[in-house]
């Protein structure tokens, strides 16, 4: 078959090569050494600039065993080197070395100066939840740590709003358990009552409760079995000494 003199596009060698190939092909090697390395070439070019998960690539920083290793810039404007190959699979997407406080920014959408929003997973409170060296934290926690100071133990980190993913420095302070309890008593957001996936009882049941015990008509163990409870504990409704949010009731 008719062959034709072409240079080899990454060399620069002249060899023969055969007209309909010619045609077909649009870049010309001599070797199959040539081939590859220029695509490794053309694959790196096209990589400059470009961004994986939190890391752009900056430049060739070696070869090794037929693998580009590139300089990376990460989002938190630390620098390392990366395999190309794992850039390309979405193997690698950080430097491995991101602070702490850059994680937490990024699962944080910032209102205004007193509203942080956290836009990650939650937990079944509505508290945000972030994970840090294999544990799972808390993140008003963790912002109150970073951006206030240390948390004493045994000190609860308290939301001025009541809002648990407002996570805002400025919306958070220090309280014991007790100031807890209280700020959730105050707030209405106490499990209490009907609210206690303990609770046997409702609202209505012990306002009626009530209403049966001022009729004079049953006693407490009466009453206790047909609301299915101990006649101690008929004894402490009706008496306030518990459900005492439950509002009274006129006595027949």
């Amino acid at each position: 078959m008719a062959k034709s003199l072409v240079i080899c596009e990454n060399c620069g060698v002249e060899f023969l090569k055969e007209n309909h190939q010619i045609k077909i092909k649009k870049n010309h090697f001599c070797c199959y050494e040539c081939s590859n390395l220029f695509k490794i070439i053309d694959n790196l070019s096209k990589s400059i600039g470009k961004k994986y998960g939190q890391l752009t690539v900056l430049s060739l920083a070696f070869r090794k065993d037929s693998c580009s290793y590139v300089n990376c810039l990460c989002d938190c404007g630390n620098t390392c080197v990366r395999k190309l190959c794992r850039l390309n699979r979405e193997i690698v997407k950080t430097c491995g070395k991101c602070p702490v406080k850059f994680k937490l920014m990024k699962h944080i959408k910032i209102i205004d100066s007193n509203t942080w929003i956290w836009t990650s997973s939650t937990s079944k409170f509505g508290y945000g939840q972030f994970r840090y060296k294999g544990n799972t934290c808390l993140a008003h926690r963790m912002v109150y740590e970073l951006f206030i100071g240390e948390i004493p133990n045994g000190m609860c980190v308290l939301h001025k709003d009541d809002n648990p993913p407002n996570v805002c420095p400025s919306n958070l302070f220090l309280g014991t358990r007790k100031d807890n309890n209280l700020d959730k008593v105050k707030k209405g957001r106490s499990n209490k009552g009907e609210k206690s996936y303990l609770s046997k009882l409702t609202n209505k049941k012990v306002i009626k409760i009530r209403e049966l015990y001022n009729t004079g008509k049953y006693t407490q163990k009466e009453i206790g079995e047909m609301f299915s409870i101990s006649g101690n504990s008929v004894s402490t409704i009706v008496n306030y000494k518990v459900w005492t949010h439950v509002s009274r009731v006129i006595i027949y």
